[in-house]
């Protein structure tokens, strides 16, 4: 594992709070925290309110493979080790590969994909408000990479989707946080996917205003095992932004 931090700094004294307007990027200090899966770490864990079934993440070649057992769905969550603020602006990203291997899949129906999601665990801690993320391929179909609000991940469907179609194997999600917007942005190799704004403006207020947002990777399989041809992740970095008062 290699955990990599990076400042850039402009001025003398930090302040909380959402990033001023664009007109004042200069007033941004950017703390970069970069894991690269090379060992076995506690950085990714299995937060309980975010259950995985018939499926799991496993480190080889210095990357985290995913694979399943399920017969219809299966998927497996993990969250970063710390919770993101919501008066900070901030992203999380990994690289996801899903192998070409499943777009020309027998298996009717087949689908696999993995991603990066942000959530939180609501008050009455019997839901899981998520905006989910994925590359993803179904057999003999599409390919595409997608963000779905869902407003209770413990069986909810979504309740809007951001969608693209891609022929990509490889690709780069990423999920910024906008908290003077009260958006979350939705980017496949830093091409802009989606926007959901998560406050009385969108179609879901999360009420982030005494919550934390817990920020993971996910995988799924559906219809299928997998057992090879392995869809992984790899590079999951965070980037918090904090402003600065300049002398």
């Amino acid at each position: 594992m290699k955990k990599i931090f990076l400042f850039l700094i402009a001025g003398l004294f930090i302040l909380s709070g959402c990033s001023p307007s664009p007109q004042s990027e200069k007033d941004i200090i950017e703390a970069h925290i970069l894991e690269n899966f090379e060992n076995k770490s506690e950085i990714l864990l299995q937060h309980p309110s975010w259950w995985s079934k018939d499926a799991d993440f496993f480190l080889e070649d210095g990357v985290w493979k995913l694979k399943a057992s399920g017969t219809h769905i299966s998927e497996t969550w993990k969250t970063y080790k710390d919770a993101l603020p919501p008066d900070q602006d901030w992203s999380v990203s990994v690289d996801v590969t899903v192998p070409y291997y499943w777009d020309t899949m027998e298996t009717e129906e087949a689908q696999v994909g993995a991603g990066v999601f942000v959530g939180k665990v609501d008050s009455d801690k019997k839901s899981r408000t998520v905006y989910e993320t994925n590359l993803a391929a179904i057999a003999n179909g599409i390919r595409f990479v997608q963000g779905q609000l869902i407003k209770n991940r413990l069986g909810d469907d979504p309740i809007a989707v951001g969608f693209m179609k891609t022929d990509k194997e490889t690709a780069n999600l990423k999920v910024s946080w906008d908290c003077q917007n009260q958006q979350i942005q939705f980017f496949m190799d830093d091409i802009l996917v989606d926007v959901k704004y998560i406050n009385e403006k969108g179609i879901h207020d999360w009420k982030m205003q005494n919550d934390k947002f817990y920020v993971g990777v996910m995988g799924f399989a559906e219809n299928t095992d997998i057992t090879d041809h392995y869809p992984s992740v790899d590079n999951f970095e965070i980037v918090i932004k904090e402003k600065q008062l300049n002398f």
